[in-house]
């Protein structure tokens, strides 16, 4: 009974949060533009969006450092000194001059995106 009764809850829970509430290319793109705010006009949120951009780039930019190795067979060429502000950037380049992806999830954009801008020679 304890058992069906925690399955119970863990549904009930994610039934709450509508398959739409997940986050795509439409909300990092403007999470990513918040960056161009200057300091002296953000607000509470313009400074949200602008740390959920640079934490989901950090984070991806990590994962992809430790995933990539340097055997020569990978697909993504990622400098060790690509600093998080330049992937941001070209991040919102790819989104920008992708818009028809903008409904897909941001961590495929963004490891799509970089794979766009450091691809291996």
């Amino acid at each position: 009974m304890r058992t069906v009764s925690a399955f119970l809850a863990t549904v009930t829970i994610f039934s709450a949060f509508p398959t739409s509430s997940v986050a795509d290319g439409n909300d990092l793109l403007q999470q990513c533009i918040s960056l161009d705010t200057p300091a002296e006009k953000k607000d509470v949120a313009n400074s949200f969006d602008s740390g959920m951009c640079l934490g989901l780039v950090t984070g991806t930019l990590n994962t992809l450092h430790v995933l990539v190795g340097n055997d020569g067979s990978k697909s993504l060429c990622l400098p060790e000194s690509v600093k998080t502000k330049e992937a941001t950037k070209a991040v919102v380049t790819y989104l920008k001059n992708n818009q028809k992806y903008l409904h897909e999830h941001e961590v495929t954009l963004i490891i799509r995106a970089l794979l766009d801008a450091y691809p291996c020679k």
